[in-house]
């Protein structure tokens, strides 16, 4: 039977290992994790095009785009780094993204993918370019709930070995099979003090829906 003092240990993909991680975080039980708040938010509520990249964006300035891939590549600098890129178009213009020594990208992405990217553009000689975006691989089928590129997303703080989008993915998955398990009686005590449920306010701490 579930319960909020269950070990963060059990939960998927953590074993006991990766816990230990999260124990430096003073993360020990889904109770601790549900109330282990962002710290702070990346507005990627705003999909741009990509001809008004081109035509209003400042360099630096973080953007959300989406796409089709029509470009894949990987190159090696006389620095002896990998550089992997991938150029997207939406049918307005096209933009590349690169990474750098990360080659293992090469069997995630391949042409006539639709992506999202998210980060920071920066100009070259040869266009536009993303430096190291997060990046969600839009399926065809079924639903897509994009965690890391689209909305309103939250950053936790991290130890080292951690990442963002692992504790996103934790944490999403702990909200759904979770929350149901909050004290009812938490909802009678908002109502007294005009608050939103415990329940809702949990949610909304971790995925807010708006800015407000």
């Amino acid at each position: 039977m579930k319960s909020l003092r269950d070990s963060v240990q059990y939960l998927s993909g953590i074993g006991p290992q990766r816990v230990k991680l999260f124990h430096r975080l003073d993360i020990e039980t889904v109770y601790d994790l549900l109330f282990y708040p962002p710290r702070k938010y990346l507005d990627r509520s705003h999909i741009k095009k990509i001809k008004e990249v081109i035509s209003c964006v400042q360099p630096d300035e973080e953007i959300t785009v989406k796409g089709k891939i029509i470009g894949i590549g990987i190159r090696r600098t006389r620095y002896r780094k990998n550089i992997f890129e991938i150029i997207i178009s939406d049918g307005t213009g096209h933009i590349s993204a690169v990474w750098f020594n990360q080659p293992y990208l090469q069997n995630i992405f391949s042409g006539g993918q639709t992506v999202l990217l998210s980060g920071k553009v920066r100009f070259y000689r040869s266009g536009l370019q993303l430096s190291s975006p997060e990046y969600e691989i839009i399926l065809e089928q079924g639903d897509f709930s994009p965690l890391h590129s689209q909305g309103i997303i939250p950053c936790y703080s991290l130890t080292d070995g951690l990442y963002q989008k692992f504790l996103r993915k934790t944490i999403k998955n702990c909200l759904s099979s979770y929350l149901p398990l909050i004290d009812s009686r938490t909802e009678f005590l908002s109502s007294q003090h005009n608050l939103i449920p415990l329940k809702e306010a949990l949610k909304e701490v971790h995925y807010p829906t708006t800015q407000e």
